[in-house]
């Protein structure tokens, strides 16, 4: 082990030994829960905190759960990050964290008729859930998870839940996750279905092919979820070759020439013909408070507006997560197509998953066992399935009502539940419940009747989504690189606005990007 590790390992051992971390239980009284979460859509993580963290302190007589958010404007976030990894490193950090992976935060505003999902780019608080699992940040769980029967840990993702654990102890309780997919019309599809598709085959195909439209379904990746294996964290060495990686930005900057121009004028033409029937002033207002993008035609509310999907406008392949795949499967079993999905995998054909939210114990808790037991509600069916979403009294309902809409569209950080076992057909239900409140705004004839039939007709159940029985090979907590450093830093080199190569020494940059991930290890 490295010295770094040592070193903080050290002084988490001294800051606990003063503390009583993990020895002994607080002594009977009032206690408080130090939760530290990420700002969230209003019907998404922080709304199930608020819920689970009232019923616990019902549940837990002189137990109080303080929720603390982290800041979101650059620079306060900046100070407060910096003053809370000193405060950890001194022993005196949160209890729990209840946290999302990457360094994008969605979050939500209500805009006239419906709420809006918005991103912006964060700096997270661990760069590396790994590392921070190596470091000694957080406590073992796994003597409860073990000993939890009531929760039925055999219907929850082994694969996926075993990424929180390293060396047989259970640091992080992934709660949801997300997997690279591609769906697929065989009949569209220039060559035979293979079993599992890679990005680097299927970019070489479309380049080879000169398939416009194979390049704007393919949606190549700015991140390393598309990569083959990354780190050997043990042994502290990067296991991804110059080579590999100068093959992915050079086939990102030919898919990229490909399809930028022909995506925008699709995308155009698209928006002329839903908005066709629209007053205009109501056109020009979408258009201006929403960015629209391809992920929009693979979305069912719109296609029960607008009869506008990718698979009905020659697109052979649309590469998305696995909660695209619930959407395109009910849209596949209402129009009686043929389409497959089917996991998209980094050039080795691994099939890989990322975790997108999860939890953990703070190293200088001193109750972990209650830590524990509030962390757990999130891992239950009412929560991972979205049972307890929050959905509103359509009587009296008006267009300016349905502005105080508190349930987005999709899925919770757009991700998938850990606890996929009988999943679908319960995030179904949420999904008709979108349709139905989406649906009503629709000024296109006659989109109520097929919101109607197709949200009666459509039954989906965990044999309809059969991706999310396939083996996973790996699960990764997705890495942060800061400004240039990050592969999308490296990759907006690579063209201009407009999608036109630019002039770069590919392999240089390859290198360029190698050295970062060393250096991500060195500081980690």
């Amino acid at each position: 082990m490295r010295k770094r590790v040592w070193l903080w390992v050290l002084l988490c051992f001294l800051s606990l030994s003063a503390a009583g971390c993990g020895a002994e239980k607080a002594p009977q009284g009032d206690r408080t829960l130090w939760v530290l979460t990420e700002k969230s859509p209003s019907d998404g993580m922080n709304y199930q905190a608020e819920r689970i963290a009232g019923a616990f302190a019902q549940a837990h007589p002189g137990v109080s759960v303080r929720i603390e958010i982290i800041p979101t404007e650059p620079e306060e976030r900046s100070n407060y990050l910096y003053q809370l990894r000193t405060s950890i490193m001194a022993g005196e950090g949160p209890d729990i964290y209840l946290l999302p992976t990457g360094s994008t935060l969605q979050t939500d505003t209500a805009r006239i008729s419906v709420r809006a999902l918005s991103d912006s780019e964060i700096e997270p608080l661990f760069s590396d859930v790994n590392q921070a699992m190596e470091n000694g940040i957080f406590q073992d769980v796994q003597p409860y998870y073990q000993s939890d029967a009531s929760l039925r840990t055999e219907d929850l993702n082994k694969t996926v839940m075993d990424a929180g654990t390293v060396n047989g102890r259970r640091y992080v309780l992934p709660l949801r996750y997300n997997m690279p997919v591609i769906m697929v019309d065989p009949e569209a599809l220039p060559f035979p279905l293979e079993d599992n598709l890679t990005v680097t085959e299927l970019a070489a195909r479309a380049i080879s092919g000169e398939n416009t439209m194979l390049a704007i379904g393919l949606q190549m990746r700015d991140d390393f979820s598309l990569f083959s294996r990354l780190f050997d964290y043990p042994n502290g060495e990067v296991l991804i070759t110059r080579e590999e990686i100068a093959r992915y930005l050079s086939q990102y900057q030919q898919i990229r020439a490909m399809s930028a121009l022909p995506l925008e004028e699709l995308l155009d033409s698209w928006l002329k013909e839903i908005f066709a029937s629209a007053p205009e002033d109501l056109a020009a207002m979408a258009k201006s408070t929403h960015t629209y993008g391809l992920r929009d035609f693979c979305d069912a509310t719109v296609f029960t507006c607008f009869g506008t999907h990718w698979s009905t406008s020659r697109f052979p392949a649309f590469a998305g997560g696995i909660p695209d795949s619930l959407e395109n499967a009910a849209i596949n079993q209402f129009l009686g197509g043929n389409l497959v999905c089917l996991p998209l995998c980094p050039p080795d054909g691994s099939v890989v998953a990322e975790v997108a939210y999860y939890g953990a114990v703070g190293c200088s808790c001193e109750d972990p066992e209650l830590a524990y037991a509030f962390l757990r509600e999130f891992l239950t069916e009412d929560y991972q399935w979205d049972i307890l979403r929050p959905r509103t009294d359509d009587t009296g309902d008006s267009v300016f009502q349905k502005a105080k809409e508190v349930q987005n569209r999709g899925l919770v950080e757009n991700s998938w539940p850990v606890r996929s076992k009988n999943s679908v057909g319960y995030l179904w239900q949420t999904l008709q419940y979108q349709i139905y409140r989406f649906g009503s705004n629709s000024f296109r004839d006659g989109t109520e009747e097929v919101r109607n039939t197709f949200c009666k007709t459509v039954v989906l159940t965990d044999e309809d989504l059969p991706v999310l029985s396939r083996s996973i090979d790996e699960v990764r907590f997705p890495i942060y690189l800061s400004g240039e450093r990050a592969l999308s830093g490296v990759l907006a080199r690579l063209n201009q606005e407009d999608g036109t190569p630019t002039d770069v020494d590919i392999d240089e940059l390859a290198g360029e990007v190698r050295q970062n991930l060393w250096w991500h290890l060195a500081e980690g």
